[in-house]
């Protein structure tokens, strides 16, 4: 981060199941442990688990703010832990394309990097959402979960493609649920085949995930 544009952190993956919510909310609580102001934006607006993890109402949070309809600091959860904030998605929208890439959630994103030290922003799946590389690129860092013995890397690969085609690049790929006791070759490592489109179905709900407040005592 210390040459990137901007405070931004988006955190996504190339399709579901990787746990990208779960890395997004135990950054920002350990980011928020070291003293920094953290803001944690679930902009998934169409189907988010970041609010059921924080035990929060979805509505009133990013698609109302980016509608106009409430005020930014009342988009915002506070209180939740020291030095951490959150925003819901809002109700879902019919169109969150057209929602995410408006100046109007561009200049949402300002007013979040004018408040805090660190804006984390965890979006849908790069393969499945065409507005989370709109996102990119009004983003300083980009992070992409990968869980291991899942992912292929044919879809990171794909990710990087539409990434470039919108003007954007990630940083790094995080490597979630690596089981140090396997071996992974043949998986992840040489899993390398042609992109093809694939229908998947959002969990509903992350289940037994650890609160964020747990991930900011341990580290």
């Amino acid at each position: 981060m210390p040459k990137a544009s901007n405070n931004r952190i988006m955190i996504s993956s190339a399709t579901p199941g990787a746990g990208k919510t779960f890395v997004s909310a135990n950054l920002a609580a350990v980011l928020a442990s070291t003293g920094r102001r953290v803001l944690l934006i679930d902009a998934d607006l169409r189907r988010s688990s970041l609010a059921a993890m924080f035990g929060l109402k979805r509505r009133g949070g990013l698609s109302e703010l980016i509608q106009g309809s409430i005020e930014f600091q009342n988009a915002v959860h506070t209180g939740l832990l020291a030095h951490l904030d959150v925003m819901t998605t809002g109700a879902l929208p019919t169109d969150p394309s057209a929602l995410l890439a408006s100046d109007a959630f561009a200049r949402v994103l300002e007013k979040a990097s004018a408040r805090y030290d660190v804006v984390i922003v965890d979006t849908p799946p790069m393969l499945l959402a065409s507005e989370t590389a709109e996102m990119a690129t009004c983003m300083g860092t980009l992070l992409m979960v990968a869980r291991a013995g899942d992912n292929e890397l044919g879809d990171l690969s794909e990710s990087a493609h539409q990434l470039r085609h919108a003007g954007a690049q990630f940083q790094g790929v995080v490597l979630n649920a690596l089981d140090t006791r396997r071996r992974y070759y043949g998986k992840l490592a040489y899993r390398y085949g042609g992109y093809q489109p694939r229908v998947h179905e959002y969990p509903s709900a992350v289940a037994e995930l650890p609160q964020p407040a747990r991930a900011s005592a341990a580290s």
